[in-house]
């Protein structure tokens, strides 16, 4: 094993097992093209930035032409629940039956009560334990990692695993779209971020026979590394505290260190799950694309072509929804199957140097 397998595996023992038996996704209004975009904002050059990001659309909770909500109380918090909603329905299950609620965002509504006990009162659970992670890309696995836990130690039975952002108004409203000399990064943030929520039900094998498919979860570990390194994703006010929310990106150090990141994830994954690398049918990179794939770890992509599956072209960065949102559209397209081969998610997150991987099996019906 690698120093770093510090993960959960598969144990053999039935009642040890944990498997992902209801998936659902929500995306406000219609895809935002980069052409809807490029008309309303013409002098940015949204065809060539995003050539090089690789997205080609994503969904806004505001109307790309006047930075308003389409609807006024769409934020994280009711996503979730419209997520949740789906997750529960997919897994036949109503939600006085879940009994712990992981939520994973940047971009709550507010700073209390946290997004899950929004969730936990949308829905009318009546009790619950509650778990509200901050982070990016890699915070999906981390909940499942303790959903994982809990079950496993009977310290909770059916967990709901959501994850959303809220990005838009910010990001494109107030910084590209209302804003009179944009830099580059108000730029590439009002392009890149976007809208959504997905959710996941996880329980044991009780619930899962009961559904009568589902994906069954093995080895899953989430690492933070380099901690001499600066964060390549840095989110808060400027140093004069003139705007309450600067996010830099740190081009230099994610191209120097992500590639590092998303190698390790692979490696870790293939070298603790059980398995060889050619017996994943999919292996998801949730936000990412070809493109972007292609120009941080070229050689990943040339060993792994037509394994990886990316939905970041479709839905631009959602981070906290990101794994959840894409494990979910490679369900539905087919991509994955019950009876079908293995799928492998691997995960990277520049604001904490964090890779996170899961390995899954799908259950036949």
């Amino acid at each position: 094993m690698t120093p770093h397998a510090t993960g959960t595996a598969r144990t053999g023992a039935d009642e040890d097992v944990v498997f992902i038996i209801g998936l659902g996704s929500y995306l406000p209004g219609e895809p935002v093209t980069n052409e809807v975009i490029a008309a309303r904002l013409p002098n940015v050059p949204v065809r060539d930035l995003m050539n090089y990001f690789g997205v080609e659309q994503r969904h806004f909770v505001v109307s790309p032409e006047t930075g308003e909500r389409a609807e006024p109380n769409l934020g994280t918090a009711e996503m979730a629940f419209r997520a949740a909603r789906a997750a529960l329905a997919d897994a036949d299950m109503s939600p006085d039956e879940i009994d712990l609620i992981i939520t994973t965002t940047a971009t709550p509504d507010l700073i209390m009560p946290p997004v899950a006990r929004q969730l936990q009162r949308r829905l009318g659970v009546e009790k619950a334990q509650l778990c509200d992670l901050r982070g990016g890309c890699a915070a999906a696995i981390q909940g499942l990692i303790l959903a994982q836990t809990l079950i496993r130690s009977g310290r909770a039975r059916t967990a709901l695993i959501c994850g959303a952002e809220c990005m838009s108004p910010y990001y494109y409203g107030e910084r590209l779209l209302r804003n009179a000399a944009p830099n580059s990064s108000d730029m590439i943030n009002g392009l890149i971020f976007a809208d959504g929520a997905a959710a996941m039900v996880v329980g044991g094998r009780r619930a899962a026979q009961a559904r009568g498919r589902a994906l069954e979860i093995g080895y899953c570990n989430a690492v933070s590394t380099h901690p001499d390194e600066q964060e390549g994703l840095l989110i808060g006010p400027d140093e004069k505290k003139l705007i309450p929310v600067q996010t830099t990106h740190n081009h230099k150090i994610i191209s120097r260190l992500l590639p590092r990141i998303v190698g390790a994830a692979v490696t870790d994954l293939v070298e603790n799950g059980g398995r060889r690398a050619e017996d994943y049918g999919t292996i998801i990179v949730p936000q990412a694309n070809r493109s972007l794939m292609n120009m941080i770890v070229p050689e990943l992509v040339m060993g792994l072509d037509g394994l990886m599956y990316y939905i970041g072209d479709r839905t631009a960065n959602i981070p906290g929804a990101a794994m959840v949102m894409a494990l979910d559209f490679a369900v539905r397209s087919g991509r994955v199957s019950a009876g079908g081969p293995p799928v492998g998610v691997v995960a990277a997150e520049t604001a904490s140097w964090t890779y996170a991987v899961v390995d899954l099996a799908a259950m036949a019906a």
